[in-house]
């Protein structure tokens, strides 16, 4: 899959969850910041991309998937455990 496939695969599953169209959504902008979600609410976006992508996050990848880039970048990293 390349980077754009998985940016784009990304943007729908959280699209999905969120009810909302994320195609035009910077991927460096925060999302809390910019769809209005809580700490709990992203623990469950980020539970619903792993049970997508078939992965599991480690601890510091959480601390760090504020952001759609930082979401992908993560995805990748666990892919190349």
């Amino acid at each position: 899959m390349t980077d754009r496939n998985l940016e784009t695969e990304l943007r729908t599953v959280l699209g999905d969850e969120l009810s909302q169209d994320l195609s035009n959504l910077a991927a460096e902008t925060p999302l809390a910041e910019a769809l209005g979600i809580d700490s709990l609410r992203a623990l469950e976006l980020m539970a619903a991309v792993e049970e997508h992508f078939d992965i599991v996050f480690e601890d510091t990848d959480l601390a760090r998937a504020h952001t759609l880039r930082g979401i992908h970048d993560a995805i990748l990293q666990t892919r190349e455990m």
